[in-house]
């Protein structure tokens, strides 16, 4: 996450140029899995299966997610 105070709460993430071009490759075998709020006791798990074609990304070094894009595009969030 960047920008935040807390790198255990809420913000958008950074994935690897690596990461995104596996995701691009294994499509629909590739689920990218997030845990907001991780510190706190009630940490909130999300999966996204192929986020390749399901995120809208930005890039600034690595490949920027948006929370609410990984929000938006899990499937069954979880409550860990």
């Amino acid at each position: 996450m960047r920008n935040e105070p807390n790198v255990a709460a809420i913000g958008d993430i950074d994935v690897s140029e690596n990461e995104w071009a596996k995701a691009c490759n294994l499509r629909e075998g590739y689920w990218l899995y997030v845990v907001f709020n991780c510190a706190s006791p009630n940490p909130h798990l999300l999966r996204v299966e192929d986020p390749f074609a399901r995120l809208l990304v930005r890039t600034e070094g690595g490949i920027i997610v948006h929370q609410e894009d990984i929000v938006e595009a899990a499937t069954c969030p979880h409550i860990v």
